[in-house]
């Protein structure tokens, strides 16, 4: 990206909504971005060409959040040169349905996602940054996880 002085924010599902909106404001606020996403290659884009409009540098990087090794493989050498000074944790995924119907297959796909991978990403860069004794973690979560929604107990 750019020498070792920049700043950079690895924003996580950072390709659309959220995620999309908050890595342009840390470019705005002069941060480098990682841009992270699973397979929308169109969306990760546009956004890139959002940020870069700004001036800033943005390298997008696609890979599943609940994959270990594949989240390792994406993040732990890039950090492990230059350590992020900021982690947006947005990735998430619903698949809503009653708990008395919901199958296997569509709570550990949440769990792995919303939970897991957030293990994944931050085993991935947080000893860099500690190492840099700098860095900052915000975590987005639905509010599913404060009050109850019908269909999303998992």
């Amino acid at each position: 990206m750019e020498p070792s002085n920049s700043k950079i924010a690895l924003v996580v599902g950072g390709s659309r909504g959220i995620g999309r909106a908050v890595a342009i404001r840390l470019a705005q606020s002069g941060f480098n971005i990682w841009l992270t996403y699973r397979g929308n290659h169109a969306a990760a884009q546009s956004a890139k060409s959002e940020i870069e409009k700004r001036g800033k540098l943005c390298e997008t990087i696609a890979f599943d959040v609940s994959d270990y090794k594949e989240t390792e493989t994406a993040l732990a050498k890039r950090a492990d040169e230059h350590a992020p000074e900021v982690v947006i944790y947005n990735a998430g995924i619903a698949r809503d349905n009653l708990l008395v119907w919901m199958t296997k297959e569509e709570w550990d796909s949440v769990i792995a996602t919303n939970l897991d991978g957030f293990y994944h990403v931050m085993h991935a860069v947080l000893f860099p940054m500690l190492r840099a004794k700098r860095g900052r973690i915000v975590v987005v979560s639905s509010t599913s996880g404060q009050i109850g929604q019908a269909g999303q107990v998992n």
